[in-house]
């Protein structure tokens, strides 16, 4: 359903909805040229509080002769329920996000979904989910079909953050806006002192990390050694330096000990600042931590994201 409410003439109605200017969603328009609707009813007049309004109400079928709900039969994704086949539902971690050669955005190229941008429809689904549905009648069924693509991408994010693109050869190209690269000066997050394990025959610290879409979680046990252990952040770049007394060695009766120095980092999708960081349990030998992902302004509803040729 599509609505004009402000004074009219037939050719302002029809040339306000293509426009759709004031809808940055375009729903208007896309009702308007989607292929899926073979029958629009139009019905104009008087309205108590606006003036005047035209109301156009679209569908894929109808019944003549019975005015029963019965008699109308939906079939568009938006309207009913035809049968959902899952095409994809892809996981993508933070190493494998691919950003573009301007580095401003991650891309990701759907599968084909078919000749014609009116039978997807592309919205957030979730915090961290994009979900790309193409709603059509194949040649051998007369009910709609509709194929799912789902993409999980390993943070929050806000729909206004993507951009779609219709490719030519039938994909639709994803991108989604970075987030804040963060600090851009290297600062020092924390450090403290880890006591040796006794149980540890290793001269490395162990560096565990996991995540899921709202944090990365790190767990730092120790070594064998004593180890000194600092946090520092650049942008989007965690370094842990790791600090030891070395092996001890005798030169001309002098006893020496060299120390020994590890760097490991660990690169974000996303830029972080200080304040990101949370210490969830500091022991003597272990040290869990977690470094908080971007949020986002969804709301638990599916948003539309349009799609451009």
């Amino acid at each position: 359903e599509i609505i004009f409410d402000c004074p009219y003439n037939a050719k302002d109605v029809v040339v306000q909805w293509l426009f759709d200017d004031v809808n940055l969603q375009r729903t208007n328009r896309r009702a308007l040229l989607n292929s899926v609707f073979t029958i629009v009813g139009i019905a104009s007049g008087p309205h108590s509080k606006v003036g005047s309004m035209v109301v156009a109400a679209f569908t894929a079928d109808y019944t003549e002769g019975n005015i029963t709900p019965t008699s109308v039969v939906m079939k568009d994704t938006s309207l009913g329920r035809p049968e959902v086949e899952v095409r994809l539902d892809q996981n993508i971690t933070s190493a494998e996000l691919k950003t573009t050669s301007d580095g401003v955005y991650f891309e990701v190229i759907s599968p084909p979904v078919g000749n014609s941008k009116d039978e997807l429809r592309l919205y957030q689904s979730e915090d961290n989910v994009l979900t790309l549905d193409r709603t059509y009648k194949p040649s051998d069924k007369n009910n709609f079909k509709t194929e799912r693509y789902q993409w999980s991408f390993p943070y929050n994010f806000d729909h206004k953050d993507i951009r779609a693109v219709f490719r030519p050869q039938g994909q639709v190209e994803l991108r989604l806006l970075k987030p804040t690269t963060g600090s851009r000066e290297a600062t020092v997050v924390d450090s403290f002192d880890l006591d040796p394990s006794s149980s540890s025959t290793s001269d490395q610290v162990g560096l565990q990390i996991g995540e899921n879409s709202d944090l990365i979680q790190v767990k730092i046990s120790s070594s064998k050694f004593k180890e000194h252990v600092s946090i520092h952040l650049q942008e989007n770049v965690i370094t842990f330096e790791f600090k030891h007394e070395g092996a001890v060695r005798e030169i001309l009766d002098e006893k020496y000990s060299e120390t020994v120095t590890v760097k490991k980092t660990l690169k974000l999708p996303f830029g972080v600042e200080p304040s990101a960081f949370v210490f969830k349990e500091k022991g003597k030998q272990s040290v869990t931590l977690v470094v908080n992902k971007p949020k986002t302004t969804y709301n638990g509803e599916e948003i539309e994201v349009p799609i451009y040729y």
